[in-house]
C-alpha cells in the first residue's frame, strides 16, 4: 500500500480529534438525511463487502459501542484493525509505519471522542470511507469489497 493511505488515517484521526473538541459533550441527534444516509449507504456497502471487510466494520461498531462513543467514525475501524487484523497491521509496516506508535495514537484520538447515552451512529467521514471503498472495488471490477477496499 501506499504511504498516502497511512498519512489519511492519521489524519482522519486528527480530524477526529478535532471534531471531538469543538463538539459540546451533549451529542446532537443526526438529522433526517444523515440517518437515512446511515441506513442506506453501510446496507449496500455491506451486501457486497467480503466476510473480512464486514468483521472489520463490525468490529468498529462494536468498539465505538463498547466505548459508549456518538458515532462510528475511521478511526474506530482503524483500531479494530491494528488490533484484531495482522494484515492490516503489515500494511501499515510495509509502507514505513510503525504500527505500535500508530496504534498508540489512534487509541489516544478515541479516548478524546464525544461519549452519550443513545446508540451510536455512523459518522459522515465513515459513510465517505465506505463510499469510496465501494467506488474503489468498482473500478477494479471486483466483486465484493475487501479490507483493502477500506484501506485505500
Amino acid at each position: 500500500m501506499r504511504f498516502v493511505l497511512a498519512l489519511s488515517l492519521m489524519l482522519a484521526a486528527a480530524d477526529a480529534r478535532a471534531q471531538a473538541a469543538s463538539q459540546p459533550a451533549a451529542a446532537t441527534p443526526p438529522t433526517p438525511a444523515e440517518v437515512r444516509a446511515a441506513m442506506d449507504i453501510p446496507s449496500r456497502s455491506l451486501d457486497r463487502s467480503a466476510p473480512e471487510a464486514r468483521a472489520l466494520g463490525a468490529g468498529a461498531q462494536a468498539l465505538a459501542d463498547e466505548r459508549k462513543h456518538v458515532e462510528v467514525q475511521p478511526l474506530h475501524l482503524l483500531v479494530r484493525g491494528l488490533t484484531r487484523d495482522p494484515g492490516v497491521v503489515a500494511v501499515f509496516e510495509h509502507a514505513g509505519v510503525a504500527a505500535v506508535p500508530l496504534q498508540s495514537a489512534a487509541e489516544k484520538a478515541l479516548a478524546e471522542l464525544p461519549r452519550g447515552r443513545e446508540p451510536e451512529f455512523l459518522s459522515a467521514t465513515m459513510l465517505d470511507l465506505l463510499e469510496r471503498a465501494e467506488r474503489e472495488a468498482e473500478r477494479e471490477g471486483a466483486k465484493e469489497v475487501g479490507v483493502e477496499h477500506l484501506l485505500n
